[in-house]
């Protein structure tokens, strides 16, 4: 059986703003591809010479299966510029875990550092999801209609003077 799910915004997703509000709950009407380049549309690194643009955005995973995920990992695929989207795959608050209707801080994310992002490119370097519950830990049954919150931040490199975008695609993989 194939896994089913779906990839959503959260409901402060700012793709023209750079220092606007984003994060939020899920927002389940509308139903983002599993490749980035909608997700952080076309931007222009200003700080040629200088250091990497960041841009930060929450994006909900939704199990929309009729089975439970055992589990679950998330990889990146199709990377064109490694380095340039990095996830943040710790619970930063109980509604970033399995939780479609709780609200959260808008922002971006605290007390966050290059140690907590992970780039795992390929899917023999998939990522257990994690949760919080004492701290983080593995998930290892993801329910249906439940959803899983990530952070994930695009560097736009100074060497990029024209990028066209993330063109990485994230992936998914686990029992049912």
């Amino acid at each position: 059986m194939a896994l089913e799910i779906g990839f959503y915004p959260a409901e402060f997703h700012n793709t023209g703003d750079a220092t606007g509000a984003v994060g939020g709950s899920i927002n389940s009407s509308a139903v983002l591809s599993a490749s980035l380049n909608a997700f952080f549309p076309e931007g222009v690194s200003d700080y040629i010479g200088q250091s990497d643009r960041y841009r930060w955005q929450k994006l909900w995973i939704k199990n929309t299966g009729s089975a439970a995920i055992s589990n679950p990992k998330i990889f990146l695929n199709n990377v064109k510029h490694v380095g340039q989207i990095k996830i943040y795959n710790k619970a930063l608050d109980t509604t970033q875990i399995i939780n479609s209707s709780g609200t959260a801080a808008t922002g971006v994310p605290n007390n966050v550092s290059d140690t907590d992002l992970t780039e795992p490119i390929g899917i023999s370097n998939a990522a257990a999801l994690q949760g919080f519950n004492l701290g983080p830990a593995d998930i290892t049954s993801w329910p249906v209609n439940t959803s899983y919150g990530i952070w994930v931040r695009q560097a736009i490199g100074d060497n990029l003077p024209t990028e066209t975008g993330a063109s990485t695609t994230i992936g998914l993989i686990g029992e049912v």
